[in-house]
């Protein structure tokens, strides 16, 4: 649903084409930018400020925010082998590992490679340039997690968001225990939550369950939970006019992705559910909502005692 990109990194230096390029890429779009070498960023730069210093001080902006800049990411580092001795397009096409490369835009194509796309002159409309960013999928653990896999890869924090969670059904406790150990064992969530909605019983905050819930939440998620990570649990209310909480979610600081039915799997083999990726706009609304970025709510607002911390007790995933 997300794929990694190669672009030459003459042709990125070129303001007619990064300014195409960049449109198109970013997590919302499913496309994001390869740092292929790990110096691309670097190269392009390079590159721009000997064409063009005025438009070199615009590509800079963009590839390198200012540290602290809130800015949508729309590169991924690629950590793929690179062979000096061979040219860009010779490495970009042979680079195999993880997977090929979705799609690799350059300055020619000499062998014709179905997945070269010659900058400039290939139909944006059609694959492998055109990428769906709305999928219907089978409701298991695997393909729920395959949605968000790479955005995962390149993300330290992991938040989760599903109103009607519920650890003590397998059903939410299987795709949630995939999520949270998708990373090596050698990298911790800087940030790690999950986002639900408070008991209420007769229109107020039902405090006679929210601790049987805790209880619950710590019992059956801790031991899903690899050692060394830390989740918060937040128990939401809507505010008087406020959203409904309904919307279900996976976001990370770059961005984030849209689950229609939920975080759980399905009954059976034939149920499904459709996944999109969230603009970048619909992201950075969803974060303010659920108080993500250090501001209070507008539509929702914390429960009393709606707080949790959960210690993960689980060995680390071994990669």
């Amino acid at each position: 649903m997300i794929k990694q990109i190669a672009v030459e990194p003459e042709v990125m230096a070129s303001w007619i084409h990064f300014r195409e390029i960049w449109a198109d890429c970013g997590v919302d779009q499913g496309r994001l930018l390869s740092e292929y070498p790990k110096d691309w960023r670097d190269q392009v730069c390079r590159h721009a400020q000997a064409a063009s210093s005025v438009k070199a001080a615009s590509i800079s902006a963009k590839l390198k925010p200012p540290p602290g800049q809130r800015a949508q990411k729309r590169w991924i580092p690629s950590h793929r082998q690179f062979d000096k001795g061979k040219d860009w397009l010779n490495n970009a096409e042979q680079s195999h590992q993880p997977e090929p490369f979705h799609a690799i835009v350059a300055k020619k194509n000499p062998r014709d490679r179905g997945n070269v796309l010659v900058a400039g002159e290939f139909n944006k409309d059609q694959p492998p340039w055109k990428i769906n960013t709305q999928l219907e999928i089978p409701r298991t653990p695997t393909r729920l997690l395959e949605c968000v896999k790479v955005l995962l890869s390149f993300s330290d924090e992991l938040i989760l968001v599903d109103p009607h969670f519920s650890p003590d059904e397998d059903r939410f406790l299987e795709p949630f225990a995939v999520m949270v150990a998708s990373r090596p064992s050698s990298k911790q969530w800087r940030r790690l939550e999950l986002h639900v909605a408070y008991p209420i019983h007769l229109g107020k905050p039902d405090l006679d369950v929210i601790n049987n819930r805790k209880d619950c939440f710590t019992r059956l998620l801790s031991p899903k939970i690899p050692s060394g990570n830390t989740l918060q649990v937040l128990f939401w209310c809507r505010k008087p006019q406020g959203k409904r909480l309904h919307p279900r979610f996976i976001m990370t600081e770059h961005g984030g992705v849209q689950y229609d039915v939920g975080l759980d799997k399905g009954d059976s083999i034939h149920d499904t559910t459709l996944v999109n990726l969230m603009a970048y706009s619909v992201w950075e609304q969803a974060r303010s909502d659920y108080g993500m970025d250090g501001e209070d709510s507008i539509a929702f607002e914390l429960g009393p005692g709606g707080t949790l911390t959960i210690q993960g007790t689980a060995q680390a995933n071994r990669h």
